[in-house]
């Protein structure tokens, strides 16, 4: 839980919780007042309810007055075994404090791009959906509307090996059976020979997620099949879906930003080599 957040902030803490339990359910539980990084500028800690909340005034929300019942017995639901998300580190210098995390709280509120990393169980569901909807991202592809912009997220090589992936986006130019040509729209961290803003063929046995952007609103594999009747009839090429790339079996433990084929991906508390941004006004 979160407490005491400002009301231009409420949106944002919303999403900080959601990340914080997708790690908590992603990779078990993470040590109290130890830093847990949620992204690369993300950094925030864990902390027992009642040290946050017995020093704040009795009568604020979530304060001690709210958590009992008008019979003034304690209220279950809001006790227990719960935590607060806090500030990385107590600040002062006589008595040390932790404190709200406002600056990632407006970190989040700025909308940068793909802020949050994914778990590995996150980044594994979305790759599984990506590779079962895609059938439907050729069809769209081909019956594209002017304002449609259509994106891949794919993965580059991190290493001299070629065993390790950043994942990242490219805004598509032109689309074939196994691969892409594309620009990209990220800025790549680990793939070191993967320029900012280069253009070029891409193979697609790597992808990792897919979306469409339109003026009604971004679309995914999950959501992204009512747009089908409004796509515009061509005369349909050869089936771009005959004889499918994605025929290996996804992989257990691939990182959102990076994987390695080698190993089983187990990471840190948010390994500093894992990132994967989106386009800055591109896909949110």
């Amino acid at each position: 839980e979160l407490l005491n957040v400002p009301a231009r902030y409420v949106g944002a803490a919303g999403d900080l919780i959601i990340a914080a339990v997708d790690l908590l359910l992603g990779g078990g539980q993470p040590p109290l007042r130890k830093t847990i990084q949620l992204g690369k500028e993300l950094k925030v800690a864990m902390l027992e309810w009642e040290r946050f909340v017995f020093p704040l005034p009795l009568e604020v929300v979530g304060g001690m007055q709210s958590r009992a019942l008008d019979s003034g017995e304690e209220d279950l639901m809001h006790t227990g075994y719960r935590a607060a998300v806090v500030s990385q580190k107590p600040k002062g210098f006589f008595k040390k404090k932790w404190t709200l995390p406002v600056t990632v709280l407006s970190a989040i509120a700025k909308g940068d791009e793909e802020i949050f990393w994914k778990s590995p169980a996150e980044f594994e569901r979305n790759k599984a959906v990506a590779h079962e909807k895609w059938d439907l991202f050729p069809q769209l592809y081909r019956g594209r509307r002017a304002d449609w912009k259509f994106f891949v997220k794919l993965g580059r090589p991190a290493d001299s090996a070629g065993t390790r992936h950043e994942y990242l986006w490219f805004e598509v130019l032109e689309l074939e059976r196994e691969r892409v040509r594309g620009v990209l729209r990220s800025r790549p961290e680990a793939a070191k020979k993967t320029k900012p803003s280069e253009e070029g063929w891409y193979p697609l046995d790597k992808l990792a997620d897919w979306r469409i952007q339109t003026s009604e609103g971004e679309f995914t594999p999950e959501n992204a099949e009512p747009l089908l009747a409004k796509a515009e009839i061509r005369p349909e090429p050869e089936p771009v879906h005959s004889d499918s790339p994605f025929n290996e079996e996804i992989g257990d433990g691939a990182y959102e930003g990076l994987d390695d084929d080698e190993d089983d991906g187990e990471g840190d508390d948010g390994g500093e080599d894992e990132s994967a941004g989106e386009p800055t006004s591109e896909p949110a």
